[in-house]
């Protein structure tokens, strides 16, 4: 049936919803099988599903966050990746997700500590914020996640150059 994508989907976030209430792992194993489930059903040409694909790699983050194993942060990213290749340029939510994907980035780039993952990082936020007019109510986040992944390259490398670039991004 046509709509049983969007049932999985639907079925997946309100999982995903009693997780954050209730903290139980379970709901959130069970609102990544539903939304895995989801994507795999709908096609690659279908507009909803970039938005399906961002919604797995938030809770692929959400998992990693509570468990700390790698290959969901691992999975996490590919799934952004995927949301951002699977929207089409000049599309309004393409900045969105690419924000979305730098802050998984970061993440990688925090948790291994490695300057190559921050600068990927740095480099997704950058993309978003050239996508994104000036006035747009995203900006402003885009530009704080680009001074986040800039004072974590610094703590990481210990880089002077990177923490006034993190301040120089904070008051733009």
């Amino acid at each position: 049936h046509p709509d049983k994508p969007n049932m999985f989907n639907s079925l997946g976030k309100a999982q995903r919803v009693r997780f954050d209430r209730l903290g139980e792992l379970t709901d959130l194993e069970g609102a990544i099988v539903q939304i895995r489930r989801a994507v795999d059903l709908t096609s690659d040409e279908h507009p909803g599903k970039p938005g399906m694909v961002n919604t797995l790699g938030i809770a692929l983050l959400t998992r990693f966050e509570r468990l700390g194993k790698m290959p969901d942060l691992e999975d996490a990213i590919a799934q952004h990746r995927r949301a951002v290749e699977l929207t089409p340029d000049g599309h309004p939510d393409k900045p969105s997700l690419l924000n979305t994907l730098g802050d998984t980035q970061r993440e990688r780039g925090f948790r291994l500590a490695t300057v190559k993952d921050l600068d990927v990082a740095i480099s997704t936020f950058n993309k978003a914020i050239a996508l994104t007019p000036d006035g747009h109510p995203g900006k402003s986040t885009w530009l704080s996640n680009l001074g986040t992944a800039q004072n974590t390259r610094f703590v990481v490398s210990g880089s002077p150059e990177d923490l006034e670039a993190a301040i120089a991004t904070m008051i733009r």
